[in-house]
């Protein structure tokens, strides 16, 4: 109605945006899928009551045709109402099967079948191609949508998307367009592209969609900016004589988030928001340890949801510095949130007399879960309460954390985040918002700690810190787990080569016994707590190597290969 006031004769949705697209194993219920194809004919009717075409995205189940695995055949698929008629109906070609993608285990590609790439025309002329998400990409396929379409006649391109976040991908966007026009040249033509605003999860993913709607013109440039990231509106264009021009009913993107902090910042704030929206408005609750993590986390949450319904307990022990203890109070305060304070030792105590042990890594395992009982003991007194999980990536990767204890919790926002980020994030929202995370928690950029700061510490005994050598420890994480991920056997090639010779000198590894020592810890570590990695939470996304649905892993033995005990012994002059 909105798009019809303003004097548009076709409006675009994006993809599956009936539904949401990461329905997971719901696409095989058929009921569910009827339900859905049942609005089909309600958007049929609004088109002619509206008098506006209407582009969508849903599903496409036809009843009388099998797969092989014998489930009803399903395709994701756009569109197109118009005039009171489903007048086109185009199937995705291009099915998407990695990272956080599995279209083809539920829906049919006619792609190699001749398929449904065929241009539409509009009762006003217009011919216009529909295409979805994927077929934008088409460099990694054997066929491309866009050039088939334009070929047969068509005079603009509306790619309806669900494409999620990731930093920086409005560039690897804007490249792709770039280079379709120069695959076409003068064939090209303008390209609306359309897509999702919110969060959706695939159960062990929690994914954000930014939006970033915009149109190309037929040189491949931007008309005008899109709406703000995470913002619903209308990004109102007239197309005249193959020239276009935009204008947007609703906010405006203003200046763009440059940094992938920043950027990670807005995905993580509309993360909260959708989540309190699908969980039903939670009363949330956080274990305040007086570390980092839970600081940032709790703060994020507070700027996200704004109201009084965050809860932060700290539940010190004898090991417990003053600092720490502090350092906890002080956020509670600066964020305004509930707070209340619960020793754990006489609790400790009275396990220790029952189960009769006498080991320290049992006394921090039970500190862990004791605290963990406790607060989840709090979010059911709350009523609709949650926990909400503090882990960073850093310590799921190498499984510094308990579990059943601190890895407790409904979900992790922090965990794609690595240490390094957690600290730039923090200093990110001081600036801005003030100094509300306690300074003495973030080191110096060079990550130093002086005196009057904080060092990252369990505090599960007396002098206990993190093992982890922070900044090399995250950028190695980085380096494995990133696309074309590297591996133990190139981190040693890197090594033997001084490819990146500097990174092990400025983390004070570059001497090969204590190089090769660390490297083993490190993988040891990894791969040693798999296990723990798939009963944690679920993970929101924000890189492009986020544990759960994205980073998949099963449980198996590693064992260094022959090339990295070759490697070594070449590094440790052994041969």
């Amino acid at each position: 109605r909105l798009a019809k006031e303003n004097g548009s004769q076709i409006v675009a949705f994006p993809e599956m945006c009936l539904s949401g697209y990461l329905m997971g194993d719901r696409w095989n219920d058929d009921d569910f899928c009827d339900e859905l194809m049942n609005y089909n004919e309600k958007i049929r009717v609004l088109s002619k009551k509206l008098d506006i075409t209407i582009v969508y995205g849903n599903v496409y189940k036809i009843n009388d045709l099998l797969n092989h695995d014998g489930r009803t055949r399903k395709y994701n698929a756009a569109y197109l109402a118009d005039n009171g008629k489903i007048a086109a109906i185009h199937t995705k070609h291009l099915l998407p099967t990695y990272r956080i993608f599995d279209d083809a285990r539920y829906f049919y590609s006619d792609a190699y079948t001749g398929g449904s790439l065929k241009p539409y025309k509009l009762k006003n002329g217009l011919v216009v191609g529909l295409e979805i998400c994927e077929e934008l990409w088409y460099k990694d396929y054997e066929i491309n949508p866009t050039k088939i379409l334009i070929d047969k006649g068509a005079q603009l391109i509306i790619n309806v998307s669900s494409s999620p976040f990731s930093v920086d991908k409005s560039i690897a966007r804007n490249n792709r367009i770039k280079e379709l026009k120069r695959e076409l040249g003068e064939s090209f033509v303008p390209f609306y592209y359309v897509n999702c605003v919110g969060t959706q999860n695939n159960g062990k993913s929690i994914v954000t969609f930014d939006g970033d709607s915009r149109i190309y013109d037929k040189d491949g440039n931007i008309i005008k900016q899109g709406l703000k990231p995470y913002e619903e509106g209308l990004l109102l264009s007239d197309f005249y004589d193959g020239k276009v021009s935009a204008h947007i009913k609703g906010k405006a993107a203003g200046k763009a988030a440059v940094s992938k902090i920043e950027q990670k910042f807005l995905a993580l704030i509309q993360a909260y928001q959708s989540m309190d929206e699908m969980l039903n408005k939670p009363k949330y609750v956080f274990g305040l340890s007086g570390g980092i993590d839970s600081a940032l986390n709790a703060a994020l949450c507070k700027l996200a949801i704004k109201e009084d319904r965050i809860y932060g307990c700290n539940m010190p022990s004898e090991f417990n510095k003053e600092t720490t203890k502090n350092a906890a109070q002080k956020l509670a305060q600066n964020i305004k949130i509930k707070y209340e304070v619960i020793p754990i030792d006489a609790i400790l105590s009275e396990y220790k007399k029952v189960l009769k042990y006498d080991k320290t890594i049992t006394d921090e395992n039970l500190q862990a879960r004791i605290r963990a009982l406790i607060l989840l003991a709090k979010t059911s007194e709350l009523g609709n309460g949650i926990l909400i999980n503090n882990t960073n990536k850093v310590e799921l990767a190498l499984g510094y954390g308990t579990l059943y204890g601190d890895l407790a919790g409904a979900w992790c926002p922090l965990a794609d985040l690595t240490k390094v980020e957690i600290w730039e994030m923090s200093r990110l929202i001081n600036k801005v918002y003030g100094n509300i995370i306690p300074q003495e928690l973030i080191p110096d950029k060079n990550l130093k700690f002086d005196k009057n700061k904080i060092i990252p510490s369990a505090e599960l005994k007396d002098g206990q810190f993190d093992p982890m050598i922070w900044g090399f420890d995250d950028w190695l994480l980085e380096k494995i787990m990133t696309y074309k991920s590297s591996t133990p056997e190139k981190i040693l090639q890197s090594y033997i080569a001084k490819e990146e010779n500097e990174v092990f000198v400025k983390y004070g590894i570059q001497n090969p016994e204590k190089f090769i020592e660390h490297i083993e810890w490190f993988f040891g570590k990894f791969y040693a707590n798999i296990f723990k990695r798939i009963q944690s939470p679920p993970v929101l996304v924000l890189s492009k190597s986020a544990f759960g649905g994205d980073y998949r892993e099963s449980q198996y033995k590693y064992e260094f290969t022959q090339l990295y005990k070759k490697l070594k012994e070449k590094i440790l002059k052994r041969d």
